[in-house]
């Protein structure tokens, strides 16, 4: 009898430890993206992508992190500028995989 309580509380423990930490991760994003938010109001967008980046990292699942990784990568392009690097800033294959990433919900008609 004391043995199976033991078992219980063992996995009432490590439960609740794996939600608490998974909460903490979805703190820490958003953590993450507000000061990113601040980065990118001030047009350090090179900052912001660095918070917008760990965001994602940190949360998969969080579409507000990649809308804005996205919309800072395409602040720093500048239209006419035939660079290598500004070249890639506007690169759609990038743009799309991370919003890409982002949708969590089916399209319609798709099936999973």
């Amino acid at each position: 009898m004391v043995r199976n309580f033991s078992r219980a509380a063992t996995v009432v423990i490590a439960a609740a430890l794996l939600i608490g930490a998974t909460g903490c991760e979805k703190l820490r994003a958003r953590d993450s993206l507000n000061k990113g938010v601040g980065q990118f109001k001030n047009a350090k967008y090179p900052e912001a992508v660095e918070y917008f980046t760990r965001a994602v990292e940190l949360d998969p699942t969080f579409p507000e992190a990649r809308l804005y990784l996205a919309t800072a990568y395409f602040s720093q392009y500048i239209p006419g500028a035939e660079s290598p690097e500004n070249m890639e800033f506007a690169r759609p294959s990038r743009l799309c995989t991370i919003t890409r990433r982002s949708s969590t919900k089916p399209k319609r008609g798709s099936r999973r």
